[in-house]
């Protein structure tokens, strides 16, 4: 018996359980979006299964979590790419709460919730985590996770992380020391710099 067939007969199996659970209802509701009548198929269901009052729904709820819990909003958009386990917000929003309101430790810049960003004091290498010509990880599950260790993060101003990049802490520390010496190229620097690294990131999209 192929792979194929099973997961056929998987996918078959999965649609009639889905519409065995839509015949059962729990009344009915008014769509606040649309003002439509409609089904209710689960107890807290409040909005129609209409795409565009889905999206709106979705949307509702990212801006009352940005004006209510500014902190866990942040916490939430900055985790996507870090991998915590099950207590990553936590986490996030204990760096977070630590640093807010304190100088970013590169430029000295006061960090908020607009400005701040992750970063990791021993840099992931997102350039060598894969190996596109032979199609595999050149990092294993371990190194990853040991990378992603909360002692290995640190919540810094965007610009410095842009800046920073694949540098460790010892390294951009030596740069920014460099630049604060010679105030006359620092901007045009840490310029040509973040310019650079936008245009590369334009060109990888493409």
């Amino acid at each position: 018996m192929s792979m194929a067939y099973i997961r056929n007969q998987d996918k078959k199996e999965s649609i009639k359980n889905q519409k065995k659970g839509r015949n059962k209802t729990y009344g009915t509701l008014i769509c606040p979006y649309c003002q439509k009548e409609v089904e209710r198929y689960n107890s807290k269901q409040y909005v129609c299964t209409d795409k565009k009052c889905i999206s709106q729904r979705n949307k509702d709820r990212i801006q009352k979590m940005k004006t209510e819990d500014p902190i866990k909003y942040k916490a939430r958009s900055l985790s996507g790419s870090v991998r915590l386990g099950k207590d990553k917000i936590k986490i996030m929003v204990n760096l977070i709460t630590e640093a807010l309101k304190k100088p970013c430790i590169f430029c000295g810049t006061e960090l908020t919730t607009d400005n701040i960003s992750l970063d990791h004091k021993e840099p992931i290498y997102h350039t060598r985590l894969y190996d596109r010509k032979n199609h595999k990880s050149l990092k294993t599950y371990e190194e990853l996770r040991h990378l992603h260790r909360p002692e290995n993060l640190q919540i810094i101003c965007y610009d410095c992380n842009q800046i920073k990049g694949d540098l460790n802490n010892v390294n951009f520390t030596r740069l920014s020391e460099f630049l604060e010496k010679n105030p006359i190229i620092k901007e045009y620097v840490r310029r040509k710099i973040k310019a650079s690294r936008v245009y590369f990131g334009f060109n990888r999209k493409k």
